[in-house]
């Protein structure tokens, strides 16, 4: 037992070797707490090491960045049992092979750096590599984990590494033939690392990366950073999102055991806050830190449970200007409602489409499922410019849902106006800016990525949400507010075969508000609606004008 503490400029502790057990010390006031290093990595011979019912506490005091509270190299360090509490930069950051960390209670960790996390590791293939910041990694499981009230984001993930960039050549290659890692002994413990190079992708892309059977708790953060990447780098699946807090049984108390409408969900029985820290006193004063972990209450949590009765549907915002099939079309309320049809305003390579009073639409009749498909319906856009040629001007209508598109030249907005700037003019109008600009007469992405800029920019208001339109196409892409589903075909339930505003998520799981929350409803109306692969649900977050399908 030893208590360290004022010391400037370095680690409060500082050791190498072998079977060395550094516990119950009390480390304060440092700039680092503890450096250990041990074991031999070519063999993987463990060091034996073990640092567990320590204290250390306000670390970082001049060094701020690499100031760690355990900064760990080589095989086979356990750390366990230990209270990090407030520390400039990371608790626990190793390098390595096959080191235990267990019990372990951090508390404001990072509070001057960014680049940081409670647990890091990085920039070498060779180490077991988990963390929650995952910049560019492979091969991590993130599971049965509760991620509860993050004030920026839950997890942040990239692929910085992607195709040979970043650290890829200059240090993870480098340092991957520093250690024999195609031998018997490391091919045996590490497959996966043996056969790296030998991928048909490159090494440094970030792949079968799995976060599944996690829970997240926010009330309007999202909850991963990131996450725009296939499943075959990142699997982000059957997680829970949760706004409401009585689902946990005393987060004040750091119980977060699952009650309520989350009772059934099948997820290890996390720790509780009076599981971690030191077992025994600590530093010569005998301070016995076996109670509650800094950050929570202490005493006995309320015994009754009261759990909230589900809160009924929110209403849906404001509809689209250009309808989509989630409400009425309201620009052309009486097209039949079975078919797909057109409205011609100029067709000049087919003078006689034309829509006049007494023939307002034109119905589209083939084989291919126009009819009966909004999709196809919509994708006609391309083959009826090139049928009417240059100038051409029309509108497409899926009769069964309103939904429709425009066809014609340029790039478009269809709009309720910008309340930021006092424009209330409703209707579709050019977007001269992306034509000016960007190209987006010609370039549909660029066209297309309009919306959420200009959305932003008008103030972020559900009630003036903004589509931009690529006329050439008939593509277009929304921003606005809310969470809206829509199955390509649902047999289960039949009320469900539309576009529609996810009223019952916005209410009670947060899906106006938490993308991967709206995520995973697709997957739970594909469960509603039958589970058949032929026909996935489309989620579609409309706050980042993003979209996903399950199954993919």
């Amino acid at each position: 037992m030893k208590t360290l503490g004022n010391i400037v400029g370095s680690y409060g502790i500082v050791a190498d070797g072998k079977q060395i057990k550094i516990d119950r010390c009390e480390i304060k006031n440092t700039d680092g707490g503890i450096d250990i290093s041990g074991g031999i990595r070519k063999t993987l011979t463990p060091s034996g090491h073990v640092i567990s019912n320590n204290v250390i506490s306000k670390f970082g005091r001049v060094g701020y960045v690499g100031s760690d509270g355990v900064n760990l190299r080589g095989v086979g360090i356990h750390i366990h049992h230990n209270t990090f509490d407030t520390g400039s930069y990371t608790g626990i950051h190793w390098a390595g092979n096959d080191h235990t960390f267990e019990y372990n209670h951090l508390f404001k960790m990072c509070t001057t750096a960014s680049d940081c996390g409670a647990f890091m590791a990085g920039r070498e293939w060779t180490w077991n590599d988990v963390h929650c910041n995952i910049g560019g990694g492979r091969d991590t499981l993130v599971r049965s984990n509760i991620f509860y009230n993050a004030s920026k984001y839950s997890m942040q993930f990239d692929s910085r590494g992607k195709f040979g960039g970043g650290h890829t050549r200059r240090t993870l290659l480098v340092l991957l033939k520093r250690v024999p890692y195609q031998n018997e002994l490391w091919t045996k413990r590490y497959p996966k690392l043996a056969s790296i190079l030998n991928s048909t992708s490159s090494p440094g892309n970030p792949e079968n990366n799995i976060i599944v059977n996690n829970v997240f708790y926010s009330k309007h953060i999202k909850a991963i950073d990131g996450n725009r990447y296939g499943s075959n780098w990142f699997l982000v699946a059957d997680n829970i999102y949760t706004p409401v807090k009585e689902n946990f049984y005393a987060p004040a108390y750091g119980n977060f055991r699952l009650i309520c409408s989350l009772r059934d969900v099948k997820i290890n029985v996390p720790v509780t806050a009076n599981e971690v820290g030191p077992r025994d006193t600590v530093g010569p004063i005998a301070i016995r830190h076996i109670s509650a972990a800094p950050g929570f209450a202490v005493g006995t949590p309320q015994a009754q449970i009261r759990c909230p009765q589900a809160l009924p549907p929110v209403q849906p915002p404001r509809e689209l200007y250009l309808p989509d099939g989630s409400a009425p079309n309201h620009i052309y309320s009486d097209v039949p409602k079975q078919g797909c049809w057109f409205r011609f305003e100029m067709c000049p390579n087919h003078i006689r489409r034309i829509s006049i009073p007494s023939k307002p639409y034109y119905r589209y009749k083939t084989n291919d499922g126009a009819g009966t498909n909004e999709t196809i319906c919509l994708d006609l856009t391309t083959k009826m410019m090139q049928e009417c040629g240059k100038g051409a001007k029309f509108s497409i209508i899926y009769g069964p849902t309103g939904a429709m598109t425009v066809g014609g030249e340029g790039c478009f907005f269809a709009w309720y106006g910008c309340p930021r700037v006092g424009l209330y003019r409703t209707g579709i109008e050019r977007d001269n800016w992306a034509e000016r600009h960007v190209d987006g007469a010609y370039d549909e992405k660029a066209c297309l990525n309009r919306a959420i800029p200009q959305w932003r920019y008008c103030g972020q208001n559900t009630s003036y949400p903004v589509v931009s339109i690529f006329k050439p196409t008939g593509h277009f892409k929304v921003s606005g507010g809310g969470c809206y589903i829509k199955p390509d075909k649902c047999p289960g339930n039949t009320n469900l075969e539309r576009m529609f505003y996810d009223g019952d998520g916005a209410a009670n799981y947060g899906t106006d508000d938490i993308m991967e929350s709206c995520y995973q409803r697709a997957e739970y109306f594909w469960k509603q609606c039958g589970s058949d692969p032929k026909y996935p649900v489309t989620a579609f977050f409309r706050p980042e004008g993003r979209s996903i399908r399950y199954p993919r």
